[in-house]
C-alpha cells in the first residue's frame, strides 16, 4: 500500500495530537510513504 499524506497528517506522524495514533497505524502498514515537497515549507514546528 502506498500512502500519501498532506501536511496536517504528516505532522501527526511526529507530533502527538488527536489522530496521531491512526496515522502511525497507517504508516506501519504502508509499504511506501509519499510526501509532496510542497508540504515541507507548509510545516512549521514550534
Amino acid at each position: 500500500m502506498r500512502v500519501f499524506f498532506d501536511t496536517s497528517a504528516f505532522v501527526k506522524r511526529y507530533i502527538e495530537e488527536p489522530g496521531a495514533d491512526k496515522v502511525i497505524e497507517i504508516c506501519m502498514k504502508a509499504e511506501e510513504l509519499v510526501l509532496n515537497v510542497i508540504c515541507l515549507p507548509d510545516t512549521e514546528l514550534r
